[in-house]
């Protein structure tokens, strides 16, 4: 899971064409790759401007729930989820927790990774 605004498309383009960016994907997940994981990145869901409904739900949590809703089926499906900060592994325990997100395996956390199916 990345925190909405990254988007590792436009990270990876960015990279190939000699842009700023140090690694091929955001925090390197392309190591993860190149040692036979399947790597998918959450997407960002357009947002209106600040103000709008998403800021004030995150305002009031704080922390960004509409950016794990909008990820919900892929963290659903996943058999780890990696997380970067508080805030995103709050957001994906406040889903399971209401019951919004249902995992098709039972779920653990570990460390920031959410893991179906483990054990």
């Amino acid at each position: 899971a990345l925190y909405h605004s990254i988007d590792a498309t436009k990270w990876k383009q960015q990279y190939e064409e000699g842009g700023p960016p140090a690694d091929k994907t955001p925090y390197g997940f392309h190591l993860a790759e190149e040692q036979g994981f399947d790597v998918i990145f959450a997407r960002d869901a357009p947002r209106r401007a600040k103000g709008g409904f998403s800021s004030s739900v995150m305002r009031l949590l704080g922390f960004d729930v509409m950016h794990a809703w909008t990820n919900r089926r892929r963290i659903a499906k996943a058999d780890i989820v990696w997380t970067i900060t508080e805030g995103e592994r709050f957001a994906i325990a406040f889903l399971f927790a209401c019951g919004y997100c249902h995992a098709s395996r039972s779920s653990a956390t570990l460390s920031g990774c959410w893991m179906n199916g483990i054990g």
